[in-house]
């Protein structure tokens, strides 16, 4: 299946493989592939023999993961500088209202609305 070149590394195909025979299914195994056009993509895959009319098939699910995967990165990332900061962080949304995730600094909530911050 390989020669379809849609593995990142026959490495990660030939582990999937070897799973796959000695476990007899695989449940959210994660393996980088490349699409038709080249780019490489995260997928999520489930692999399970299954009987149909005496016959054994394999049933195949695949979940390309990779925005989720790298939204995990840039969160990552972005808790890093705000744990390392010694500055007081403070993040808006878009509608105006604010929220902060900063060791020292306990919100203020009136009713619905976020009414401010104390820093302690």
């Amino acid at each position: 299946m390989n020669e379809l070149n849609l593995y990142a590394t026959p490495e990660e195909y030939e582990e999937l493989r070897q799973r796959l025979f000695q476990q007899g299914s695989v449940r959210h195994y994660e393996i980088k592939t490349r699409t038709k056009g080249g780019k490489d993509r995260v997928v999520s895959v489930s692999i399970e023999p299954i009987e149909f009319g005496g016959e054994t098939y394999i049933l195949a699910i695949a979940s390309d993961i990779t925005e989720q995967r790298l939204a995990e990165e840039l969160n990552r990332q972005l808790s890093r500088i705000v744990e390392q900061t010694e500055d007081t962080v403070v993040v808006t949304d878009c509608d105006g209202g604010f929220f902060c995730d900063h060791a020292d600094v306990r919100p203020i909530y009136s009713g619905n609305c976020f009414g401010g911050a104390i820093y302690t």
